[in-house]
């Protein structure tokens, strides 16, 4: 028996692409778009009331001191000069008798405004159509075996 290719069964295969699509669009954006950071140092040219010594600096920080700014990383595992602002409260480090004034900024590698909500929506409404349409279909087949 040929299957024939009817409005409700091409609805039903073109939702079913849109919800796949969707799906992987939300997986791929998970893995692309994800926050970035770089770390910023002044060299500051008094004694601070208080600062941390840091004896073995992470290459971040090492590029921040000799820079100013440190290249962009992707996780903050990479660097520990967040444990230390964070856990003692101070943005002021020491490092080979010098003083440096530290900042952690957050890049803005995030996706654009919509598209989460795009492709959220793209994923809901593709799963409310292809169960109207299975239900239509199945209403369909079982009021034809009925009469």
């Amino acid at each position: 028996m040929k299957r024939r290719l009817t409005k409700p069964n091409l609805a039903l295969v073109f939702f079913t692409l849109t919800l796949i699509l969707s799906i992987v669009g939300m997986f791929l954006m998970v893995s692309i778009y994800h926050p970035s950071y770089a770390i910023y140092a002044t060299k500051l040219n008094h004694k601070p009331s208080s600062c941390f010594v840091l004896n073995n600096p992470d290459k971040h920080v090492l590029e921040a001191i000799s820079n100013q700014h440190s290249s962009v990383f992707s996780s903050l595992d990479e660097t520990q000069i967040d444990e230390v602002t964070g856990n003692y409260g101070v943005n002021v480090i020491e490092y080979n008798g010098a003083y440096y004034e530290t900042a952690i900024l957050f890049g803005d590698n995030f996706p654009p405004f919509l598209l989460p909500q795009i492709l959220l929506s793209g994923i809901i409404a593709s799963t409310v159509a292809i169960a109207a349409i299975s239900l239509h279909i199945t209403t369909k087949y079982i009021k034809s075996r009925v009469s």
